[in-house]
């Protein structure tokens, strides 16, 4: 099972695979980067937290969380509500879904013209800033991290992979699934992959890969590591 998502958690999931009687291969095509993350200055006091990765609230500054910790906290699933409790959050709230649920669940919580402290990533889909916009909502974004691009040598991929063939291959973001596209089309020793099964965390991963044809893609029926790992 070949798992393509970044450290740390590559090595978490390649623990969970092993545990299920697979045999884990990594080789991460991204990799998170702290970012120097700052307050806008339209930033004065917020009423709500809101989460959608993890990695938002594990490369956050301590002297930014200190000053948000108080407030309650909406995340997008489990994983991140998890992250957001280890990290001294007190009231958190999942939606445990999409970012069309995180949407839902902040419409049902939020009072009217809330001002929503966003953690997140420097590349994200604008999707929860237009939804809160569009309910008189004021949402500033607070960019923790950024994902960047791996590259390996010929000869690294071929250690890493080494020769057995790939049975699955788990897809956790579009980029991913973008740089495992380019590789099999540059690479002629990583095209035998094609012949695997892309398990993809979401329809919008799965989306991705479609740019080339004849995959066979699997889409986990929600959008989280534990429904991904059961298509095993």
């Amino acid at each position: 099972v070949l798992v393509t998502r970044p450290q740390p958690g590559a090595r978490r999931t390649a623990r969970q695979i092993a545990a299920l009687g697979h045999e884990p291969v990594v080789l991460p095509l991204t990799r998170t980067v702290t970012l120097d993350a700052d307050l806008p200055r339209e930033a004065t006091s917020f009423d709500v937290v809101a989460v959608t990765s993890a990695n938002a609230i594990r490369r956050a500054p301590a002297w930014l969380l200190d000053g948000l910790l108080h407030l309650p906290c909406l995340t997008v699933g489990q994983a991140t509500a998890e992250a957001a409790r280890q990290a001294g959050f007190q009231t958190v709230t999942s939606a445990d879904g999409d970012v069309q649920a995180l949407i839902g669940l902040a419409g049902e919580r939020l009072k009217d013209r809330s001002t929503i402290a966003y953690l997140c990533g420097h590349e994200r889909r604008p999707d929860l800033e237009q939804a809160m916009r569009a309910e008189g909502h004021a949402i500033i974004p607070i960019e923790t991290y950024d994902i960047k691009k791996v590259s390996y040598s010929t000869q690294e991929i071929r250690t890493l992979v080494g020769i057995k063939p790939i049975d699955d291959v788990m897809v956790y973001s579009a980029r991913s699934a973008r740089a495992l596209i380019a590789m099999m089309n540059g690479r002629e020793f990583l095209q035998g992959v094609e012949n695997a099964r892309f398990l993809c965390i979401s329809t919008r991963v799965a989306n991705a890969l479609h740019a080339r044809p004849g995959l066979r893609i699997e889409v986990a029926p929600e959008p989280h590591e534990a429904a991904l790992l059961a298509l095993l």
